[in-house]
């Protein structure tokens, strides 16, 4: 007994598999992370520098080169790239694509380790697995309330949400770092003959603690310990610096003042104008940034006291299985309310977890409404019953896709979501065949089981065939190049299990549902709205239908009899749309601007600026922020920026601001972001004090600017030449703003060298160097653990002792035998400039090119115009390389592999196709309907008013198999009319017409499951609507094309090989054949 047979036979079995895709599959669809793009695992490592005091060609020369140099020949290593600025940075190793992560850490880290000799003023150095973060939400607490109020209430916030499992990782921004201060007064060091360096070392020897071993007993062992001085300023205070031989000590007390207080760092935040501290929450690899979000909403909503609000429908459906996550942030804030109140404000803002809320919430409502009309288009074309359990296959189908996608691991994210979309209307084509077939058999006497076993085999191969081709067709997208690549990876997998299980549900449940119907249809007698519904489908089976058919056959007719012609026709159509975007009447952007509801505003100001110069320039951009009423909310950090694509800290230097925008929701403004943002713009008015300025709209989807350029050369003055080149070609075009780069203005610089006649006096240049740092920086003499972060206790001059060194040269050694002598007699000191910071990329220095562009600018107009220039730039500079970068480099590996993954697919295609037909030259009639689907792509983006973008090609891709679907169908039912005698033309026209219906039905049904996804306004829709219109209006041209020009082609290429065999032979040897004869040898040519 087969399946089909056993499915019909055993009915049971079948809809008990039914009901347990069903309700796995909505508790794996309750149980699934959500995100917003799949994650993407970036395969490096990223090796943190840290160098106090140290500038970045410092940083560059003594760590950075011999780290690159250590780790570039590790073996998996693609690329090393380095951001070096003062104080230290980060170098980051990429792997080849499929590399063993763990080992290649490995590896990393015992290159690392096997360096002897970097500079031991530096920290440890710390290599780390580099993981794509998502900011989820900012809380921010602010109040004039004080520095140390606004900390320890951010502290305590942050430890009561990492509380909570499935927490994020949370980053405190805008609060400086604990330290203990020892200011030390230079006249009172220099009356007790002391050095800086010494002071620090006594501090470091008395608050050392030292394990001294175990004493051995004979009854147990007990370990020894030596406890160094309180970690507290008082103990500090009381260390003892000398003693004399009267017993008269002198303490660091008596030449120092120290503090308990904080870094000595020029970090602030605000929000809203009032003074701020920050948790930025992050969501890692492995988190559902929307709970995340939901506990972070909770908590804060119990913080200010209100009441708790409901979440989301969504959110709600998934708090049945795992809890409510809102509700219990609400319950820890309640809590940590009655343990520890706080005494500033909190807010929690630019919730960016929003995005993915909107967005799925969106597709999932498009998902049910597409269900709708595909139900109702059904419903008034093909048996009610039927249209039922069509339909509740597509849910079977969905449920074991959602299943699948569960255990694999995969997340429900925008690309999963639309894949999901976009096959509601596909998944019916299998199951409106076979209902079709067994409801025509029943029809013609047949007993409803066996019209049910034997119709669903009679089209089981053709299904499959089907199934197979639109699954080969969504493979190519595996197999892109680049960031695109990893976003639409999930795409082919979802299409597949749904397609493949929809096959499974079609030949195993269906049947035996359609049996059953049948049998209820024959026993009930209708009454009441079925007795009417009945007259309608006997109205449409007996008039409306056959009207149509009737009129298919004259236009397919008329074609066949046309056929060069008709065929001729269609392919000047395809040319001259194919001419319209060539021509640029349609044009192509890789990816559109999206609206946002969250900017970030990165600020620099030259290096040496103050920080009351850069909180001037902060307040006027806070002022024009305060105008546009879209605009809900800004904070502003000084002094310190963050790159939230890694949630690392960015940059720390006084010139450095950070402004984070929120906007009211979308559905709630009627203009968009970069609308908006021009009004800001236009109201600053031109920023001369700031070196640069960017605007980041953070939409969630793939970041970055507009145009990204990377000048690379061994030869930095080369590099600098190049980029100001490239800048000044990029300001000549109009429309482009924000021109930038990250080479930033350099800084004076003072070079300490010492003289021969240093060395009588005893003194080296570490000894010199670690004197000059201690009265300009000052020396870490102790470091310990509290409050959950690093404590240095540091020994520096004290603020008048510094005020007075007006010249680098006014400082003073001491030398080893207790003497004291000018910097400049020992030294020359010189006055250079100096790197601001330094960019580094496969060890040669690299700058950064980026700008945006001004709406109705398209980006890739500006670089295709750009190309000429650098041509130029690459002949006059041969040492220089100019490569792409960001979203250019993410489109040159798209269309890198891209065509050639489509072309195996068409190849497997015909594969298919050919081994279905069991002919060579069938195949090619039917896939020349997918360059027909072409037309309506183009047309269906100029009618709807979209531009031409990726996602427009990658539905096009897809769109290839869906379109031979319909084709398939068509030709074996043919085949099936001239195996039993009928010729060619009658047998195409009367296939058509058998045909017609279904292949209507099953277009209808994928263009209507889209729909509402192509009439969505909202910016959440945006991003993928291009990708539906290539495949509804592709298949819509594709389709009426395959009706009538497919025959036409069929016959064209029955013509050429009756001429062809005319030529070979001399005569036409089926013209004396008799029909069946000739319906034969036609099919097997």
């Amino acid at each position: 007994m087969d399946f089909i047979t056993f499915g019909v036979k055993r009915p049971v079995f079948g809809s008990l598999l039914m009901w347990f895709m069903v309700i796995a599959g909505v508790a794996a669809l309750l149980l699934m992370r959500r995100e917003f793009f799949p994650a993407i695992e970036p395969e490096a490592a990223r090796i943190a520098l840290r160098y106090p005091g140290a500038s970045p060609a410092e940083v560059e020369e003594s760590m950075a080169r011999k780290i690159e140099d250590a780790v570039f020949d590790v073996e998996g290593v693609k690329k090393v790239s380095s951001n070096l600025v003062e104080g230290g940075g980060a170098i980051v190793v990429e792997f080849d694509d499929g590399a063993d992560i763990d080992q290649g850490l490995d590896d990393i880290r015992i290159a690392v380790d096997s360096l002897k000799d970097l500079p031991p003023e530096a920290e440890r150095i710390r290599v780390t697995e580099l993981k794509p973060n998502f900011p989820c939400i900012i809380i921010s607490l602010y109040g004039d309330v004080g520095e140390e109020s606004l900390k320890r209430a951010a502290q305590q916030v942050g430890d009561d949400l990492r509380a909570l499992k499935g927490m994020g990782a949370l980053i405190m921004t805008g609060a400086r770092d604990y330290q203990i201060r020892v200011d030390v007064n230079r006249a009172a060091l220099a009356r007790q003959g002391m050095r800086l360096s010494q002071l620090a070392d006594v501090v470091n020897a008395w608050m050392a603690e030292v394990p001294s071993g175990t004493m051995r007993t004979g009854g147990t062992n007990i370990s020894v310990r030596t406890l160094g001085a309180a970690e507290r300023a008082d103990a500090i205070r009381a260390i003892p610096l000398k003693a004399s031989t009267s017993g008269q000590v002198v303490t660091v007390g008596d030449v120092a003042t120290v503090v308990d207080g904080f870094a000595d760092e020029q970090v602030s935040r605000r929000f809203n104008g009032k003074p701020a501290t920050s948790l930025v929450v992050f969501k890692t690899t492995d988190e559902d940034a929307v709970r995340i979000a939901e506990m972070v909403r909770g908590y804060v909503a119990a913080r200010q006291g209100i009441p708790l609000e409901p979440g989301s429908t969504w959110n709600r459906l998934t708090g049945l299985i795992g809890g409510s996550d809102r509700e219990r942030g609400y319950a820890c804030g309640e809590e940590a309310n009655r343990r520890t109140p706080i005494s500033c404000s909190i807010a929690a803002h630019n919730d960016l977890a929003r995005i993915i809320e909107g967005r799925l919430d969106l597709l999932t409502s498009d998902a049910l409404q597409g269900s709708a009309l595909v139900l109702i288009v059904m419903v008034l074309f093909m048996n009610v019953r039927a249209a039922w359990w069509v339909m509740s296959g597509i849910f079977v189908s969905i449920g074991c896709t959602v299943l699948a996608m569960w255990a694999l691991g995969v997340t429900l994210n925008m690309v999963t979501m639309f894949g999901l979309l976009i096959v509601v209307g596909m998944l019916a084509d299998d199951a409106i065949v076979v209902a079709d077939i067994i409801i025509q058999r029943s029809a013609h006497g047949e007993d409803p089981d066996e019209a049910a076993i034997r119709g669903t085999k009679s089209v089981f191969w053709p299904i499959v065939a089907n199934a197979s081709t639109i699954i080969l067709a969504f493979l190519p997208l595996a197999y892109i190049a680049g960031r695109m690549g990893d976003l639409l990876s999930a795409l082919p997998i979802v299409a597949a299990v749904a397609l493949a299980s929809s096959v499974v549900e079609t030949m195993v449940i269906l049947p035996s549902h359609m049996s059953h119907t049948i049998h209820g249809m024959r026993e009930r007698r209708a009454h009441g709205l079925a007795r009417h519904w009945g007259r309608f489908e006997n109205w449409r089976e007996d008039v409306f239908v056959p009207r149509v058919q009737a009129f298919y056959l004259r236009v397919c007719r008329y074609c066949v009899e046309h056929r060069y012609i008709a065929t001729s026709a269609t392919i000047g159509v395809l040319i001259a749309s194919l001419g319209l975007v060539a021509g640029g009447q349609l044009p192509f952007v890789f990816l559109p601007a999206e609206d946002t509801e969250t900017v970030i505003v990165d600020i620099r100001l030259p290096i040496g600026s103050t920080q009351s110069a850069t909180a001037e320039v902060v307040k006027r951009f806070e002022r024009a922020l305060e105008k546009p009423a879209e605009i809900s909310g800004y904070s502003s950090i000084l002094g310190q920026s963050t790159n939230f694509e890694t949630g690392q800290p960015d940059a720390a230097a006084a010139h450095i601001a950070q402004i984070f925008v929120e906007l009211t929701p979308v559905e709630l403004r009627s203009r968009d972001s970069g609308t908006v943002l021009n009004e800001v713009r236009a109201a600053i008015g031109t920023v001369d004090e700031a070196e640069s300025v960017t605007y980041a709209e953070i939409s969630g989807g793939p970041a970055g600017s507009d145009i990204t350029y990377q000048v690379r050369s061994s030869d930095a003055v080369l590099a600098r030449e190049a980029a100001d080149r490239l800048r000044a070609a990029l300001g000549k075009f109009a429309g482009v703003h924000s021109i930038n780069d990250d080479d930033f203005s350099t800084q004076r610089e003072l070079r300490v060298k010492l003289r021969e006649g240093a060395a009588a006096m005893g003194l080296t240049t570490a000894d010199v160097a670690r004197q000059v740092r201690g009265m300009l920086f000052g020396l870490d003499a102790h470091t310990y653990s509290a409050d959950r972060e690093d404590i240095d206790v540091r020994v520096r001059l004290d603020e008048a002792s510094r005020a007075r060194i007006d010249s680098i040269t006014d400082l003073w050694i001491a030398t080893p035998a207790g003497g004291r002598v000018p910097l400049a007699e020992v030294a020359d000191v010189s006055e250079e400039n100096g790197y601001a910071a330094v960019k580094r990329v496969d060890r040669e220095r690299a700058i950064t090119v980026t700008a945006d562009c001004a709406q109705g600018t398209i980006p890739e107009d500006i670089t295709r115009a750009l190309a000429d220039e650098l041509a130029l730039i690459h002949q006059d500079l041969p040492a220089v390389d100019i490569c792409e970068a960001g979203r250019q480099k993410d489109l040159t590996d798209a269309f890198s592999s891209l065509p050639y993954s489509f072309l195996a697919a068409l190849l497997l295609i015909y594969v298919v196709l050919a081994w279905l037909f069991g002919t060579y030259s069938q195949p090619f009639a039917v896939m020349i309907a997918i360059p027909f689907g072409l037309i309506g792509v183009v047309w269906g983006h100029l009618f709807m008013g979209y531009q031409l973008t990726f996602l427009s090609l990658i539905g096009a891709v897809a769109l290839s198999g869906i379109v031979v679907n319909n084709s398939l169908i068509l030709v074996e039912f043919a085949n099936e009319r001239m195996r039993g005698g009928e010729r060619l033309q009658d047998a195409l026209l009367h296939s058509g017409a058998m045909r017609l219906r279904p292949i209507l039905l099953t277009t209808g049904t994928t263009i209507f499951g889209i729909l509402p996804l192509l009439l969505e306004q909202s910016f959440q829709a945006r991003f993928l609507i291009p990708m539906g219109i290539s495949i509804a209006a592709g298949l819509l041209s594709a389709t009426v094309l395959t009706l009538i020009i497919l025959p036409a082609n069929l016959m064209i290429i029955d013509d050429m090989r009756r001429a062809l065999r005319t030529l070979w032979n001399g005569s036409d040897e089926d013209s004396t054949h008799s029909d069946g004869e000739h319906g034969e040898s036609t099919r097997e040519a």
